[in-house]
């Protein structure tokens, strides 16, 4: 049995210190292994004959068609490389209790209008996706705020976007699940000054613990992760002060550091376990 770790260290997000850690924990198993750098990948002098498993760590979108490809000539499950916006638009999310998102945003008040009126109204959030930690997530109020703030990002290049209904919330969940099963659950507590729970994990910090996931939260989880068809992946979910829950997004693969950290250093050594018991 051999591992191949796909990761593009040209991309961000931590890369380096994920990719240690893995190798780390390989190393002490004795595991063979090997690191495949999507810009460097060379298709004909692999062996595809071989008894290995395939672990990305990287979400750039190199790295997502070289794990497609030595799945397909594997004939393994691709349906994890579907476009995560056509694909999420062909998923009852609502039965997830997934929070109301608009993938493709207006450009013209009009249809806008609309998009706000499906969302419920205002406030809303506005993303820019792409960043991470809450850099690029707006909070909105009013429709002559929303017009000008797309304008704005859209003449700055920033064309990725998503609207989403929003949730007031008192925790954030990351919910982590590896190759079928839930790896851990960290709660992270807003704070009065800032809506957004996630940069809560840098900047003003109230709370961060790991909690047992309530059963319904994560049978949702799972049911969205195995939807997306992603070995690796973290879903947030919004939690209020009555425990009213709403899925927000999934993150294939995810940052673990935090978990990691909570954990005693047990993240990767849980995902090989997971991925190994397949």
């Amino acid at each position: 049995m051999k591992i191949f770790l796909i990761c593009n260290l040209r991309s961000k997000h931590n890369l380096a210190t994920r990719l240690e850690l893995f190798e780390s924990e390989l190393k002490l198993r004795n595991l063979d292994y090997e690191v495949l750098d999507p810009l460097n990948f060379d298709e004909i002098s692999f062996d595809f004959s071989l008894d290995y498993k395939v672990l990305r760590l990287s979400a750039d979108i190199l790295s997502l068609k070289l794990d497609a490809l030595i799945r397909k000539k594997a004939d393994l499950d691709i349906t994890a490389f579907l476009n995560r916006g056509v694909f999420e638009s062909m998923l009852d999310l609502e039965s997830m209790n997934f929070i109301k998102t608009i993938d493709f945003v207006a450009s013209d008040r009009e249809h806008l209008q609309k998009q706000v009126d499906f969302l419920g109204g205002f406030p809303l959030v506005l993303k820019e996706n792409g960043a991470s930690r809450g850099v690029g997530v707006i909070k909105v109020d009013s429709m002559h705020g929303l017009f000008s703030k797309l304008d704005f990002l859209r003449a700055n290049g920033f064309n990725d976007l998503q609207l989403k209904q929003y949730f007031e919330h008192k925790y954030q969940y990351r919910v982590m699940i590896a190759f079928g099963k839930l790896i851990g659950c960290v709660r992270v507590a807003t704070v009065e000054e800032e809506f957004r729970s996630n940069v809560a994990r840098t900047k003003c910090v109230k709370e961060k613990i790991l909690i047992d996931l309530d059963p319904k939260i994560l049978k949702d989880c799972l049911k969205y992760y195995r939807l997306r068809g992603s070995d690796f992946m973290g879903v947030d979910v919004l939690v209020n002060e009555n425990l009213e829950y709403c899925l927000i997004e999934g993150n294939a693969p995810c940052d673990f550091l935090l978990m990691n950290r909570l954990t005693g250093g047990k993240v990767p050594a849980l995902i090989l376990n997971a991925m190994l018991e397949k």
